[in-house]
């Protein structure tokens, strides 16, 4: 047997080695693209939505179990648009809602939320669809706390519920002060009955939760800085983080009813106590 020869089956035994390897070597399996909420809600035809019932955008009625307020009559809107339906999927709670969203159980929380840098690795979240500004808000007869900077003060108890907005303001704005707080279930307008009861001195809570309390009982409570807001937050729909798909088409359709003012419509439409919503500004005015 020449060389060449020799040569020639060494290099088709060591062919033939490698191919079998090849062939015995497990293949990995292709990796499937998981579903994004948008993509599962387009093919379903369906937008699960989380809500919190309270007198701000998002109310239920306690006989007939019928929903009405700003972000409902809203998401409606937006779904028609999508030309998918509602199902208004679980009742949750400010301090459970972005984990929900993790977890799938709901597409969306619609029925507004004001965004915080702490839930950003959490959620996605919407344009504006409006603004809410939080007072800061004492007994009428108390005169022990008659400016703002007073309540910076050990001897002074602010009222909040567990995960709620009041007390990330009060941590941040009055660090001295005291808190009472109450369970996350509690509805809002407990805070302020906290405070005409004497139990704490100061709540810090948006107008209208506020102004629907003084209505049903006027002369109890005073706002400080009225034409001031402590904080004003933009009210938004929250995803799931990274979920881009509903943020870009809900974004799309908030953007459209602020420009024709249908939003604007909604919140005249639901607005109890006038000036109480601060409004989004368009970006544009009409040429005289």
């Amino acid at each position: 047997m020449t060389f060449k020869s020799v040569l020639i089956a060494i290099l088709i035994t060591a062919i033939g080695f490698v191919g079998g390897q090849a062939l015995n070597t497990p293949q990995e399996a292709p990796q499937l693209k998981e579903e994004t909420v948008f993509e599962r809600v387009m093919r379903t035809k369906t937008l699960r939505c989380g809500y919190v019932t309270d007198q701000l955008f998002f109310r239920k009625d306690p006989n007939t179990g019928a929903f009405s307020g700003i972000f409902y009559d809203i998401t409606l809107k937006i779904a028609e648009a999508l030309r998918v339906k509602v199902e208004w999927t679980q009742e949750a709670s400010y301090a459970t809602y972005n984990e929900d969203l993790v977890s799938n159980r709901y597409d969306a929380f619609c029925s507004g939320v004001w965004p915080l840098a702490l839930r950003a690795a959490l959620e996605t979240y919407t344009t504006p669809v409006l603004y809410s500004g939080v007072g800061v808000w004492v007994r009428e007869d108390d005169q022990r706390v008659t400016k703002i900077d007073q309540i910076n003060n050990e001897n002074v108890k602010i009222a909040v519920i567990d995960g709620e907005m009041a007390g990330l303001i009060a941590y941040e704005s009055f660090p001295k002060a005291q808190t009472m707080s109450l369970p996350n279930s509690t509805d809002r307008a407990s805070m302020i009955l906290n405070v005409t009861t004497g139990k704490a001195d100061v709540v810090l809570i948006d107008t209208i939760t506020a102004l629907e309390f003084m209505g049903h009982n006027p002369g109890k409570i005073r706002n400080l800085i009225p034409d001031d807001p402590i904080r004003l937050f933009p009210s938004v729909y929250g995803f799931k983080f990274g979920e881009t798909g509903m943020q870009m088409a809900f974004n799309t359709a908030i953007q459209d009813y602020l420009d024709n003012k249908v939003i604007e419509g909604i919140i005249r439409k639901h607005e109890k106590y006038p000036n109480s919503i601060f409004r989004v500004a368009r970006p544009f005015e009409p040429t005289r």
